[in-house]
């Protein structure tokens, strides 16, 4: 992971939160925080430590998970693609980080302490109404992903994470949609709380029906579509980012 300072090339005005501010106090905002890239792999954010920064995501994808303490399982939370930001709960908050974020491919995120962040929210309240629109809608997506996840059978919560990969990182090719991400069946069966027999079952049956074709960890789906109506009407979207919709007056 590499760090270096905030310059003033580096796309702020085009992330949602901060639309509309003029140029002048949108440089004072990408100088007060430094822009940092990270290698696939790479922690963002480590679940049990200090919870002492924002990080706002402008390129990449990082999925968010917790660890089981137990038999070290990453329970998959969340998939953020930029823009995306994260962290903010914890940092303005005071408290240490509920979770971990690591690096699905390479990501820059520009980061910023608590207290900065603080400052820059109360000197552009529109930037924390935006924020709040964003957290709303953040935990009623978790909601629905909580009530999905108690009653969903494994088939159905695997559809529909593989729909949520290949929405955000996947590439057509010939016969589907390749999901161009490090998937082992072990990662899968954490991420979806079921065992790997489990996953391995599922994924003979669809390859049978001509739904899934895998060649080591490389994996094409026929039809995002499909997946989704396998995972059924209520299934969660693991896939999450900002869109300008936060930025629209309430109806």
């Amino acid at each position: 992971m590499s760090t270096d300072k905030c310059g003033q090339d580096t796309g702020l005005g085009n992330f949602p939160l901060f639309f509309g501010i003029e140029t002048e106090a949108l440089r004072r905002i990408e100088n007060a925080g430094e822009v940092r890239h990270y290698k696939t792999g790479d922690l963002l954010l480590k679940q049990g430590g200090p919870g002492d920064f924002v990080c706002v995501l402008t390129k990449g994808v990082v999925r968010v998970f917790i660890n089981e303490p137990v038999s070290g399982a990453e329970i998959l939370v969340k998939l953020f693609a930029a823009p995306a930001i994260f962290g903010e709960m914890e940092a303005l908050g005071g408290h240490r980080m509920v979770e971990s974020v690591a690096a699905l491919r390479h990501s820059e995120a520009h980061v910023y302490p608590g207290g900065t962040f603080n400052s820059i929210l109360e000197e552009h309240p529109q930037v924390g109404v935006r924020l709040l629109r964003d957290v709303c809608e953040r935990f009623y997506v978790a909601a629905q992903n909580q009530g999905y996840q108690a009653i969903a059978s494994v088939e159905q919560r695997l559809a529909g994470l593989l729909a949520s990969y290949a929405r955000l990182m996947g590439v057509k090719v010939a016969g589907g949609v390749q999901i161009v991400a490090d998937l082992t069946q072990e990662s899968l069966a954490q991420s979806v709380a079921a065992t790997r027999k489990s996953i391995q079952r599922t994924f003979t049956t669809w390859t049978d029906k001509g739904l899934l074709q895998r060649d080591g960890r490389s994996m094409v789906i026929r039809d995002i579509e499909v997946f989704e109506e396998i995972a059924g009407m209520d299934a969660p979207r693991y896939d999450y980012r900002l869109t300008k919709r936060i930025c629209l007056p309430l109806s």
